[in-house]
């Protein structure tokens, strides 16, 4: 029963660990990056995140494109970027090979993420079509992941698609998601950040105890009828 139950308890630890290791194996688990620390990974623990650990989001003119890239010096395993305007979610990305578009209100693919934890080479580069009633300028915003707990909210940047190139946007501010940064819509303290990472681990350790009592109380009572029925044999 001992052996059964550390072979279980070993390979639910085989399976699990992918999970707190790398980003999200099929993409971006929020559609917002202000919600990164609470519907995403949890506080970010990357020590640059104040300057955005050297990642920035570059735009130009292409065409009738706009290309949109994130630039930086070490790779990473996700992503998340989108854009919109003063109405919402807006225009159109070309989906390369290992993305994939997310649903996350609006027309158009305007939202990409990846669709597996793969590392992804420095610089990415999409290709993103405006809509044809679009006016004013658009805001893209993005978050790039290098491992579960180590994540990069990017820098928001604003460009006008009739020029494409583009200018740092006010409306970012970097946070980790610690009540230290001051920021509520990112906040999650330490304790609430650390359970929600590790709530399958947990519920999974659960089920094996549970499953381990239930298992040697049965082998328990079936040890004592066996006696019993030995006993009654003999005499």
């Amino acid at each position: 029963m001992t052996n059964l139950f550390v072979k279980t308890l070993l390979f639910l630890l085989v399976i699990t660990i992918p999970f707190y290791v790398s980003a999200h194996s099929t993409g971006a688990a929020t559609c917002d990056v202000n919600q990164m620390a609470t519907s995403g990974h949890g506080q970010s623990q990357a020590s640059d995140f104040s300057t955005f650990g050297g990642y920035a989001i570059t735009t130009a003119k292409s065409g009738q494109q706009i290309a949109i890239s994130i630039t930086g010096t070490t790779n990473v395993e996700g992503v998340l970027l989108y854009t919109q305007d003063s109405s919402g979610r807006t225009g159109t990305f070309t989906i390369p090979t290992g993305y994939q578009s997310k649903s996350c209100g609006g027309s158009g693919t305007n939202t990409l993420t990846h669709t597996s934890s793969a590392s992804k080479n420095m610089p990415i580069k999409f290709m993103w079509t405006p809509p044809s009633s679009t006016s004013g300028n658009i805001t893209v915003s993005g978050i790039v992941v290098r491992n579960y707990n180590n994540w990069y909210k990017l820098q928001d940047v604003s460009f006008n698609p009739t020029v494409g190139t583009s200018t740092v946007s006010n409306v970012t501010s970097p946070d980790t998601g610690s009540s230290s940064s001051g920021s509520v819509s990112g906040s999650d303290s330490g304790v609430g950040s650390w359970f929600k990472n590790y709530l399958l681990f947990i519920v999974l350790m659960i089920i094996v105890v549970i499953l381990y009592i239930v298992s040697s109380v049965t082998e328990a009572m079936l040890k004592n009828q066996r006696a019993k029925a030995k006993y009654y044999r003999n005499n």
